[in-house]
């Protein structure tokens, strides 16, 4: 619950119309189409649209007023809130971090190139074995999401763990600014978003901004066996979790099949039901998050054995006899890298079969990172290669110049042209990880393969578009 003084005070907005400064304002909202009567109407400006074109509507639907930068067409009566802002995204981070200070609890923030959402959900769900929690939906990661997260928070929650993303510097920055953690957490460094990032030191330089606002008496979570991250030198407590000797929660005595066991600081035998080395980061740093909030080792042993991946997450399904690993949410050269590992360790009875799409925003990187993925492929366990996209082209080139054999590498266009060549080639009891960037809708594959009859081994009819190299 807020007042007009409340937002003025946290966005040193301007209130141009005779509202009453002490008038209530129940909530707040971003969209016009699901706005309650009495929330107050935010105009955010983003890539596709402008709120301001929609502060009539809201009104319409019983918005109590509005937060905006410039004044609609839209007739406003007097007695509306309307507050005029230098920039609305800005004032709505502003808010939240107003509403933030309300509350004197333990506020997780995650950061790192990959396993952010794992972890969150990982992290929280042992959490909430003893904790009321808030936590992002999804990926709600942004100058929008987090914000909308914290503005959730209420007097019932007794703790928060928020997933903090970016693509250009300063991001970290001002939504650590926004959510003020007592604990930082960054899962890891890798070659992503080099778009704008240029190399893994600027990756570095970007999500150590967190812990740069970190106060003494804060916590940061790191990854003792990143190289990158092991150069940070905070000014507040530390704790490093990993594989290798020196790390405060180490793992050790590994065995991986379709679970992962393992030994944590050579005392407690925990398991966790999910694939691939890299959610042994992940669970290692929810055990982290876990114990420091005081949840015990016996909560934490049950907890992490009914813990599930999040959808498109490593998510192993079974799809007319065949073993799908469904890892299609995103991609990076080091998630590909993890991606490559836990195929070529899966045990079958089939072929393993890799149909990996495009990592975007590498820059002009992207054609080498591409082709050393491809390098990778044909020095593992992989049997077959389906890329998808421009730049996999560069990776089916890498795996053929490093030996692997012509008849087990396609490469397609487009999703669906790799779903017609998976339905000709996979078979009963082969194993197929799907893995791709966000944008290259990569799950369409997996969508078309349970909704579609197989033809399994068909030796024709494949597009010049998606064929053979």
């Amino acid at each position: 619950m807020f007042n007009i003084s409340d937002i003025l005070k946290a966005t040193g907005g301007t209130l141009l119309s005779k509202a009453k400064s002490r008038m209530p304002i129940p909530g707040l909202s971003i969209d016009s189409r699901s706005i309650k009567k009495g929330e107050l109407f935010i105009a955010i400006k983003g890539d596709r649209f402008d709120g301001h074109d929609f502060i009539g509507d809201a009104l319409k639907k019983g918005a109590s007023g509005a937060v905006l930068k410039r004044m609609p067409a839209a007739k406003i009566a007097d007695t509306q809130i309307i507050i005029k802002v230098k920039e609305t995204t800005r004032a709505l981070g502003d808010i939240a971090a107003f509403h933030r200070r309300r509350f004197n609890i333990p506020v997780i923030g995650i950061t790192g190139s990959n396993g952010k959402t794992t972890v969150k959900d990982m992290a929280s769900f042992i959490l909430e074995k003893r904790y009321n929690v808030l936590k992002n939906n999804g990926t709600e990661n942004n100058y929008i999401g987090v914000p909308l997260t914290l503005l959730r928070l209420q007097k019932r929650h007794s703790t928060a763990i928020l997933e903090m993303g970016a693509n250009h510097h300063g991001e970290i920055d001002r939504l650590t600014e926004i959510v003020r953690p007592t604990i930082g957490l960054i899962t890891g460094i890798g070659p992503s978003h080099l778009e704008f990032f240029k190399d893994e030191l600027g990756v570095l330089k970007a999500k150590t901004e967190m812990v740069r606002r970190l106060s003494k008496e804060d916590l940061v979570i790191l990854n003792g066996d990143d190289k990158l991250l092991s150069r940070i030198k905070p000014r507040c407590k530390k704790i490093e979790f990993g594989l290798k000797a020196g790390n405060d929660y180490r793992a050790t005595d590994i065995k991986i099949d379709k679970k992962i066991s393992f030994l944590l600081n050579g005392v407690y035998r925990l398991k966790i039901k999910t694939l691939g080395w890299h959610n042994l980061y992940n669970a290692l740093a929810s055990i982290v998050v876990a114990r420091r909030l005081g949840i015990d080792m016996s909560v934490i042993k049950n907890a992490l054995l009914d813990f599930k991946t999040p959808s498109m997450r490593m998510e192993l399904k079974r799809v007319k006899g065949i073993n799908i690993i469904d890892d299609a949410y995103n991609s990076n050269p080091l998630s590909l890298k993890w991606a490559i590992e836990t195929l070529s360790q899966f045990k079958t009875k089939g072929r393993r079969i890799l149909v990996s799409g495009d990592m975007l925003e590498l820059g002009d990187k992207s054609k080498l990172f591409h082709t050393l993925a491809g390098r990778a492929v044909a020095s593992s366990s992989v049997d077959s290669f389906i890329g998808v996209g421009r730049f996999s082209r560069f990776a089916i080139d890498g795996a053929s110049r490093a030996g692997m054999k012509r008849q087990s590498l396609w490469s397609c266009s487009t999703a669906e042209e790799a779903s017609g060549v998976l339905k000709r080639v996979a078979k009963r009891g082969d194993a197929v990880l799907v893995k791709g960037s966000r944008g290259m809708c990569m799950e369409k594959i997996i969508e078309r393969l349970s909704n579609e009859a197989m033809t399994y081994g068909a030796p024709k009819a494949r597009r010049k578009s998606c064929g053979r190299i």
